[in-house]
């Protein structure tokens, strides 16, 4: 979690471990930034420091879900060495306007 100037939160990542049996080596991410602070590189820094957490804590799969609209999120998520292992299509409707979920994983090496 980020706090902005004015001691707001501004953003947060997680992961969080599944805990069913023979699923514990996985973990779900979850993250969220404020609009005005998007396009500044925060996500990306943040996505990397919990990465590195949750490898510390010998999560071997991290996994993710983000719509199919998300360009920017997919392009970090790529560049961040997920992968794309499948589309719930249609997986949210918002406002009568679908949009695609995409699941991404990123695999210990």
């Amino acid at each position: 979690m980020k706090r902005s100037s004015s001691d707001k939160v501004v953003s947060w990542y997680d992961i969080v471990r599944d805990s069913r049996e023979g699923f514990t080596h996985c973990g779900r991410l979850g993250m969220g930034l404020l609009s005005h602070v998007r396009g500044q590189g925060l996500g990306a820094r943040l996505a990397v420091e919990t990465i590195a957490v949750a490898r510390g804590r010998r999560l071997e799969r991290i996994e993710l879900e983000v719509f199919a609209s998300n360009e920017r999120a997919i392009a970090l998520y790529r560049k961040l060495g997920f992968v794309v292992e499948g589309i719930k299509r249609r997986g949210r409707k918002l406002d009568g306007q679908y949009d695609d979920n995409i699941i991404m994983a990123l695999l210990s090496k």
